[in-house]
């Protein structure tokens, strides 16, 4: 819910199409987007939808990405989805972003663009569950002006690690990063000037 309740609000101010980069991974058994708790100050709209997709869930209906887009229609919002499995290699990761950036290159108007892999930035072992520093800023320099770059993040084991991986992502988009989320989730996000 806190996810799309920030992309939405962000789409809204920006008059922005938000475009989601799935960056699929195969399931190894963890448990990122299995909380279906509700998050205080989440869009009321998104949080009546996530509602409706637990009880789909809970009732036997697989989980499907795709009805994402029926969430983006309730609010008003343009969702394009770039749901290629997202690969292990630097090289296939390199051509996952050639095809990205192009499939960006597309979309006219402002962008909102949703980078959400399963652990976020990488350190210094980079898996198909980060995206690594350089293509992060290959997505930046390819944005317009008052394009938004939005990164999930998932925690750290470290006391700090918002601020830890706030700075790191600022460093590799050389430009200033808010901070949203809470608990083991946190949002980077850079407006492009």
């Amino acid at each position: 819910m806190e996810k799309w309740s920030l992309l939405f609000r962000l789409a809204k101010e920006h008059r922005a199409t938000v475009f989601w980069a799935v960056m699929l991974t195969p399931e190894v058994g963890n448990t990122h987007g299995g909380n279906w708790s509700r998050v205080a100050g989440a869009d009321p709209v998104v949080a009546a939808f996530f509602e409706r997709e637990r009880k789909r869930i809970d009732s036997g209906e697989p989980r499907d990405l795709m009805r994402t887009a029926l969430l983006a229609d309730e609010c008003g919002i343009t969702l394009h989805m770039f749901a290629n499995a997202y690969p292990g290699s630097q090289n296939a990761q390199t051509e996952y972003f050639r095809q990205l950036l192009t499939t960006i290159a597309q979309i006219t108007g402002p962008r909102v663009i949703f980078l959400d892999p399963d652990n976020g930035l990488a350190g210094k072992n980079a898996t198909n569950a980060h995206v690594r520093p350089e293509h992060l800023r290959q997505v930046w320099d390819a944005l317009r002006a008052g394009d938004v770059l939005v990164l999930y993040q998932h925690g750290q084991r470290i006391t700090d690690w918002p601020e830890v991986k706030r700075a790191q992502v600022a460093e590799a988009l050389g430009a200033a990063v808010q901070v949203a989320g809470s608990g083991p989730v946190r949002f980077f996000s850079a407006v492009k000037q």
